[in-house]
């Protein structure tokens, strides 16, 4: 369970943070000052403590497989990565979440989409902060009338039942349960907040439109995956809400969306430095400190992800950073060989999405895989897409002077007990990054 008075501080302070950190200026006084805080206390013989009195930029920028390959030295509840991680995955095996490590100490794992599966420890503490900030981040303000919050995810976690108490009643959905039962089961639970990766959404509606069902939710908030801008119109037209997000990860929760629908970091609980990888285009992938993560430090930790930055001021006038969508991994960046043998370049994912939509108006489930430079597999639920999807990436591929890989159609099929859904990929080669 979560102690009351951690929950009740971060969401207090929260909330404090968004009404009264109206300019950048101030944003960066909290944050020096909630760094210092962290980096002072850090244990003496911990991983980083040779940092704490030198120079920021001394301080050496980690990944996931650096972050898990030092998890024995980073952590400071002295677990083993090992057993930790044999823990977390007979959880997932026996789909039992409530056990604990440790008392107090919760265990989760990453779907591994990245490449790496990144395993992580909370605390009792831990887990009121992080229930405090997301509820003072989406409930504006304390429900009179306790929230019904229909959570799907494919492994729960103590972190994620945190929420529970007389304000939220909360019910964990396991998406590795029959798709049907769980659709059955959230119309009995009749919830009035929904939490659900875009997949699962997409399902939610679709099912409510063909039994005529009302859609009552007061709110949705998709999680987990990338929430592409053809489901994201595709949902609000049909609810006629703002579809809201969370950005949730392994490294914890990065950011929420303001009522406007803007994704913005966390930048209250977080230090974002930018490592820019496209300055015309504002993208960037994030390099976050946590100011509170203790059990497991978080500090200069470079994600895979890649943002676009917003460049016209949210009408919320929040400082914190936005976003004007997260595009997905930087490792799904896809690469097509150039004409004549001149090399090979980099193809953001968005060019491909753009050559499917518009090849038919109707298409909406698609996935395309690259398994080298020179084969290509696209899955479309009708084949009668194919020829003009085929059309337009070559057309697109040509006026690029690229390549036209050997292409494999297949029919589209998603199956909720693989994990995230993803909708460009570029899969690793044996040997190669």
């Amino acid at each position: 369970m979560v102690l009351i008075f951690d929950f009740l501080g971060s969401y207090t302070k929260t909330r404090w943070d968004m009404k009264h950190l109206r300019s950048r200026a101030q944003l960066e006084k909290v944050q020096q000052r909630r760094l210092q805080r962290l980096l002072k206390w850090l244990p003496a013989d911990h991983y980083y403590s040779a940092y704490k009195n030198g120079p920021w930029a001394q301080i050496p920028i980690s990944d996931k497989a650096h972050w898990m390959g030092n998890f024995n030295q980073v952590n400071t509840l002295g677990l083993d990565f090992d057993q930790t991680r044999n823990f977390a995955r007979h959880q997932e095996d026996t789909r039992q979440f409530d056990d604990e490590i440790r008392p107090g100490i919760s265990v989760g794992l990453s779907t591994g989409t990245s490449g790496n599966q990144g395993v992580f420890i909370t605390s009792q503490r831990e887990r009121g902060l992080w229930a405090g900030a997301i509820i003072g981040k989406l409930l504006p303000k304390i429900p009179k009338q306790q929230e019904r919050v229909a959570f799907f995810m494919r492994a729960n976690n103590n972190l994620y039942e945190s929420t529970g108490s007389r304000f939220l009643k909360f019910k964990f959905f396991d998406l590795m349960r029959d798709p049907q039962k769980n659709l059955v089961d959230l119309v009995l639970f009749n919830a009035t907040i929904l939490i659900a990766p875009p997949t699962m959404l997409l399902e939610i509606v679709r099912y409510y439109q063909d039994h005529k069902l009302d859609f009552n939710f007061k709110k949705i908030i998709s999680i987990a995956e990338t929430l592409e801008p053809e489901d994201k119109n595709w949902l609000e037209k049909e609810t006629g809400q703002i579809i809201h997000q969370v950005y949730q990860a392994t490294e914890g929760f990065l950011g929420a969306t303001c009522p406007y629908g803007t994704l913005h970091l966390n930048e209250d609980n977080l230090l974002v430095e930018k490592d820019v990888i496209d300055e015309e285009q504002h993208l960037f992938a994030p390099i976050i400190t946590d100011f509170y993560r203790h059990s497991q430090p978080l500090i200069r930790y470079r994600l895979n992800d890649v943002l676009q930055e917003k460049v016209t001021p949210c009408p919320c006038g929040s400082p914190y950073l936005a976003l004007e969508r997260i595009i997905g991994r930087e490792d799904d960046l896809l690469i097509f060989a150039q004409e004549n043998s001149q090399g090979s370049q980099k193809v953001f994912p968005d060019f491909l999405r753009k050559v499917v939509l518009e090849a038919n108006a109707n298409i909406q489930n698609y996935q395309i895989i690259q398994q080298d430079p020179h084969h290509l597999t696209i899955a479309l639920e009708d084949e009668a897409y194919q020829k003009a999807v085929m059309d337009n990436l070559i057309k697109f591929l040509q006026t690029h002077h690229l390549e036209v890989p050997a292409v494999n159609f297949v029919a589209y099929h998603y199956d909720f007990k693989n994990g995230k859904r993803r909708k460009i990929i570029r899969e690793k080669q044996k040997g190669k990054v």
